[in-house]
């Protein structure tokens, strides 16, 4: 894999206020289950709760024929 650095500008303020509120709802759950797609949404709220929960954040991913095999193999 390689990894590519793109250089860009700090997130605005109304950013990381959203990001802070978010961090609290996830807290005040106290435990999670995050359907877990291999996105970019997905990716975002599963590292947040696991951040926030620690081992109370769990991740779950769903197989169907619609599901293809190379994407759950990049969602692992």
């Amino acid at each position: 894999m390689t990894t590519v650095l793109v250089e860009s500008s700090p997130p605005s303020p109304a950013a990381l206020s959203k990001f802070d509120d978010l961090t609290e709802v996830v807290r005040s759950f106290g435990s999670v289950l995050v359907a877990y797609s291999g996105g970019v949404d997905s990716t975002l709220l599963l590292r947040v709760c696991h951040d926030v929960l620690g081992p109370r954040a769990v991740a779950a991913s769903g197989l169907s024929q619609t599901y293809a095999d190379e994407e759950l193999a990049e969602a692992k």
